[in-house]
Parts: C-alpha cells; sequence; structure tokens
C-alpha cells in the first residue's frame, strides 16, 4: 500500500509543494496516509495515539437552551439560529477561561480590528456610522458610560453611543468588565467562524495551527508550509498576536477537558471521510498510518464522513487528543466535528468506488 505515502509531496520542493497543495489534500485528503511508522506525538503533553484499550462512551453534550430560554439571558442579542446559538455558548464558555488576560491583548487582533477576512466592530452615533480602526478607539468607547456593546447577530457586534434615551434595545447601561467580555467573546467567534471559511487562503487558519503545533509539541504534524501569498500575513499575525491566540487555543483545550471531565468521558470514536484517486486501491481494506496536521477535524458521526469522499476510517481516541469539539470551540454542529490534536495514528481504511466520476474534488473537513 506504498500509494498511501507522503511521496506526492516529497518530490516537489519548495513553491511548487504550496501550489500542489490543494491537489494533494483532494487526491490522498488532508489526513495524508503515510508508510512512516515512526513519531508518535509528545508523549509528555498528551497522551500516545498507540495502543489503548479504551472502548468509546456514549456520550452527548449538555443540552443548549432554547431560543426563548436563550434571549431571556441574552436580551441584548440579535437573530440568533440554533447553532448560532451553540456557538454563542461555546463562546461565552471558552470566556471564562480569558477572564485574566488583559483586554489591551485582544484589541489589535485581526478579530477585532478590520482585515480582508474579518468585519471588525462598528458604531453608530448621533452623528453618523462608522467602524473602529484602531484599538484606541475601542478602550476609548469601553470607557464612555454612554457607549452600549450589541450583538445584531452572534458573530456582530457594535457600539450603540446614540443618546440612551432613543435607544430601543436594552441594557441601556453596562460596565466595563461586560464590556471586555463581550469583545473577548467576539475574538473568539472570529476565529470560530474563520475555521470553517476558505481555510487554504486564510492567514488565520495557519496561524492557529502553527500555535497548536509549537505548544501541544505536535512536531510530527503534517505541514506543508504557508502559501507564498498570505505568508507574510501569516507571519505578521504570529508576531503581533501569539500570546492572545496561545491563550485562546489553550482555553478552548481546557474547556473541552472540562466538559469531558465532567461527563466521565475517557475516549471518543471519530470518523473520517477523504477521496483516493487510484483506482488499484478501489475495494480495499487495511490498516495504515494517518499522519495529520497539527489541527485535525474528524465527526463522531460516521454518516457525515461518507458524505465526504471513497475513502473511509475510524479511530477511538482517549479524549486528552480531542481540542475541541463544536461544543467547546472549532467545529462544525451540522457536521458533528471533532478538532483532534495532530500526529500520526494508525487505523484501518477501507477504499470504495466513488459514486462520482469527479474524483478528489470533495472538499475535506475544514483545517486538516
Amino acid at each position: 500500500m506504498d500509494r498511501f505515502t507522503d511521496s506526492f509531496l516529497s518530490e516537489i520542493d519548495g513553491a511548487e509543494a504550496l501550489r500542489h497543495r490543494k491537489q494533494a489534500e483532494q487526491i490522498l485528503g488532508r489526513s495524508l496516509l503515510s508508510k512512516h511508522l515512526a513519531g508518535q506525538h509528545d508523549q509528555s503533553s498528551h497522551g500516545s495515539w498507540a495502543d489503548h484499550n479504551l472502548k468509546p462512551n456514549d456520550y452527548s453534550y449538555a443540552p443548549k437552551p432554547s431560543s426563548q430560554d436563550f434571549y431571556a439571558q441574552v436580551p441584548n442579542a440579535g437573530r440568533f439560529g440554533s447553532e448560532d446559538i451553540t456557538t454563542w455558548v461555546a463562546s461565552d464558555n471558552v470566556v471564562k477561561h480569558l477572564a485574566d488576560i488583559p483586554i489591551e491583548e485582544f484589541l489589535n487582533t485581526p478579530m477585532i480590528l478590520p482585515t480582508n477576512f474579518s468585519s471588525g466592530i462598528n458604531y453608530v452615533s448621533e452623528d453618523g456610522s462608522g467602524q473602529f480602526t484602531t484599538a484606541k478607539q475601542i478602550m476609548e468607547a469601553i470607557h464612555d458610560p454612554n457607549a452600549i456593546f450589541k450583538q445584531s447577530y452572534y458573530n456582530t457586534l457594535w457600539v450603540d453611543k446614540t443618546n440612551s434615551s432613543l435607544r430601543s434595545m436594552n441594557p441601556e447601561t453596562q460596565t466595563v468588565a461586560e464590556k471586555e467580555k463581550l469583545i473577548k467573546q467576539y475574538a473568539v467567534v472570529e476565529i470560530m467562524e474563520q475555521w470553517d471559511k476558505l481555510q487554504n487562503s486564510n492567514p488565520l487558519y495557519y496561524a492557529l495551527n502553527d500555535v497548536v503545533r509549537e505548544d501541544f509539541g505536535l512536531q510530527d504534524s503534517f505541514i506543508t508550509g504557508h502559501p507564498e501569498k498570505i505568508a507574510p500575513q501569516v507571519q505578521k499575525i504570529l508576531s503581533e498576536n501569539y500570546e492572545v491566540l496561545e491563550a485562546i487555543t489553550t482555553a478552548m483545550y481546557e474547556e473541552t477537558q472540562k466538559q469531558f471531565a465532567e461527563k466521565g468521558i475517557k475516549a471518543v470514536t471519530l470518523w473520517r471521510g477523504f477521496d483516493v484517486a487510484d483506482e488499484s486501491l478501489y475495494g480495499t481494506d487495511s490498516k495504515q498510518t494517518i499522519r495529520m496536521q497539527p489541527l485535525s477535524c474528524w465527526t463522531s458521526k460516521a454518516s457525515v464522513a461518507k458524505t465526504f469522499g471513497n475513502a473511509f476510517t475510524k479511530i477511538v481516541v482517549p479524549v486528552e487528543n480531542v481540542f475541541s469539539t463544536y461544543a467547546t470551540g472549532l467545529g462544525a454542529e451540522v457536521e458533528a466535528e471533532h478538532v483532534l490534536l495532530g500526529g500520526t495514528v494508525q487505523a484501518n481504511v477501507s477504499v470504495s468506488q466513488p459514486r462520482s466520476a469527479m474524483v478528489g474534488i470533495m472538499s475535506n473537513f475544514g483545517g486538516s
């Protein structure tokens, strides 16, 4: 089964590898099947992938509030759908781990200030409307007793600076602490949103993978480098915002482990689907070593995985290797997505005849 290796990329150097990244992912799946058996990831940071005799648990996450209960708890929220509420609740839990991080750390980030992939924070006043473009402007609004931070949608934060007697939404007053919490939560939501959008051209996606790879010691995870077009943006984000991204990713991991511990869950069963184009592999079922990016996306629903290609694999992993779930950070609820800490894991891979002649064009789970 040497066709399931990373030799496709090993023959390509430098910028050429970056141009062929998408093609490689389409053919082999982001979780490239590698012939290399060595390279278990850092055991001191988290558990080994191999030889776990843990049985999967039946598990479900804490029920989210109904829309009626949610709006009662968040009176200044705008229109939230079912998945929006999941995202809001998850971000609210993550922010609790960030209470000691100074607000100044968040204000100059690409999640708060407007960029080519983030809308930033808008404001409305008696003199008109506009957009905050500097951390100083946001800080002034935080300490302005007449400025109220609101959410018109779950991923839209804006500031009402109009006369309080003209406001149609409550609350009429906010403390500095309440405003700072909303800003931190907005930063977390932006990261969760960007995870599902344009991964291959999003500098924040690459920055998150780099931060997690370094902090969790995932040196054996699969990295192809940053696309040349956005590499300067990735480096800028890392040089200016590494500490706050480190704090947010750590908070997501801590919240994930907290929820698993509260439910007594020791291991989870996950699935992954991707495309294989080599016809000689159709109908095969064999044990392979899967090499993943630092943040690698799987699903807890087999039916979801089977929609992502003609190759299919199932693993049982200890929960300490789960970075986040759709209920605790990165991940899409509709896909029951679980983001694993990258590295290598051995698993059986089944390859079937593609249902479509267009092999290799189905997108994989966002991020790995």
